[in-house]
């Protein structure tokens, strides 16, 4: 059986910062983020995240508008 848990409270915070990209672009990426959990009267937890070395995805698409006989 899992056990109950309560949450008295809940905390997101997102920092973003600009950040050159290929040497021509500047773009506002998340740089870190932090959240807070409340549980119970005393206990607290608290996730620090960072995000770093963005890389860049692409890819290329064609619609075809086929109609069938």
């Amino acid at each position: 059986m899992c056990r109950q848990v309560s949450i008295q409270a809940a905390s997101v915070s997102v920092d973003y910062d600009f950040c050159g990209y290929q040497t021509t672009t500047t773009i506002c990426l998340p740089i870190g983020a932090q959240v807070i959990l409340k549980k119970g009267r005393a206990e607290l937890d608290r996730n620090e995240i960072e995000f770093h070395n963005y890389r860049r995805f692409s890819s290329n698409m064609k619609v075809l508008n086929l109609l069938l006989p």
